[in-house]
C-alpha cells in the first residue's frame, strides 16, 4: 500500500509544521527565526529526510532551509547594527553637546577680551555670529509654523 504510506509520511511531516511552524506571521522576526531553526532542526533528522524524499518534496524543504539561512545572517546582521546604532549619540544630544560647547568657547572668548585688549576683537565676531545663527533659527522656526497654518487652510 505505497499509497498509504505516502500519506502517513505526509501526516508525519505536517505534524512536525504544526507543531513550529503555525501562524509564523504573527510572530517577531526574531521568534519566527527560531521556531524556523526548530523546524529545520526537526526536518534534518534522517527519518523526516527520507519522508521528505518519499513526497518528493526534498527540493522545497532546500529552499527553505537556504531561505531561512540568509534570513538568518541579515537578521543578525541587523541586530548587531542596532546595538551598535543604539551606543552612539542622537543628534539631538549631539547639537545639546555642541551648543554648550559653543557656548563655554565664547565664554572663555569673552573672560579672555576682558584681561587682553587682543581678545576683544575675536569676542565681538563670535557675539555676531552666535546672534546671526539665532536669527537664521527663528526665521526657519516662523517659516515652519507659517507652512504648517498654510497646509491647514
Amino acid at each position: 500500500m505505497p499509497g498509504f504510506t505516502k500519506q502517513q509520511e505526509a501526516n508525519d511531516l505536517k505534524l512536525i509544521i504544526n507543531r513550529h511552524g503555525i501562524g509564523l506571521h504573527m510572530l517577531s522576526y526574531g521568534d519566527q527565526s527560531s521556531h524556523l531553526d526548530k523546524l529545520i532542526e526537526e526536518l534534518d533528522k534522517e527519518a523526516n529526510q527520507a519522508k521528505l524524499a518519499a513526497l518528493n518534496l526534498t527540493d522545497c524543504y532546500l529552499l527553505l532551509k537556504n531561505a531561512q539561512t540568509s534570513f538568518s545572517a541579515l537578521y543578525h546582521r541587523q541586530v548587531k547594527t542596532n546595538a551598535e546604532l543604539r551606543r552612539k549619540l542622537s543628534a539631538s544630544s549631539l547639537t545639546r553637546q555642541l551648543a554648550s560647547d559653543l557656548r563655554n568657547y565664547s565664554n572663555y572668548v569673552e573672560a579672555m577680551g576682558n584681561i587682553d585688549e587682543n581678545w576683544k576683537a575675536l569676542s565681538s565676531e563670535i557675539n555676531e555670529v552666535m546672534k546671526a545663527a539665532k536669527n537664521s533659527r527663528i526665521q526657519l522656526k516662523t517659516k515652519a509654523i507659517s507652512d504648517e497654518a498654510k497646509q491647514r487652510n
